[in-house]
């Protein structure tokens, strides 16, 4: 027997896929948030790995400076304003209108790297790895679904007939 699914139902399927292949490519990579989970910082701690491999890769540094000036983005005109995005990014309570523009964000600003110099640096890429699997791991978490309330509540993916086609 052969199963048919509708095509709000496939796109349903493919928007999971790829989330949970962006979380499982990233399980792999140790330099996630374990090692600044203890710090007094007011920054997520994958925030402050970035820090860390950013004050021990002083070229790296100059490249993520450089690429954040390139891609000349509202309010990320410098590593302290990219800090305040990342930390924003990995709390925000993913909604129709912020979980694709800011993840395109981060990788806008990192594909504007002089000569893809940080998508082709290794220790740069674990770090960013990590990152997403921060991500997926507050996605999985209760606070990430605080805007999943009843559609008569608030607007969200269930309410949003571009996400949600009531399958």
């Amino acid at each position: 027997m052969k199963t048919r699914f509708s095509a709000a139902a496939k796109q349903l399927l493919i928007s999971r896929i790829f989330s949970l292949v962006l979380v499982i490519g990233a399980y792999c990579c140790p330099f996630g948030s374990v090692s600044a989970a203890n710090t007094n910082s007011p920054h997520q701690p994958a925030v402050v790995d970035l820090m860390r491999l950013l004050e021990v890769r002083t070229d790296l540094k100059s490249e993520l400076e450089q690429a954040i000036r390139s891609s000349n983005r509202p309010g990320i005109a410098d590593l302290s304003d990219y800090y305040a995005f990342l930390d924003r990014m990995v709390k925000a309570v993913p909604t129709a209108e912020n979980w694709l523009p800011m993840r395109l964000e981060l990788y806008y600003i990192v594909d504007n790297s002089p000569k893809d110099r940080l998508r082709n640096d290794a220790a740069f890429q674990q770090w960013l790895h990590g990152f997403v699997n921060d991500l997926g791991s507050f996605l999985d978490s209760p606070e990430s679904a605080q805007c999943y309330v009843p559609p008569s509540l608030s607007p969200n993916f269930f309410s949003n007939p571009v996400f949600f086609q009531g399958i």
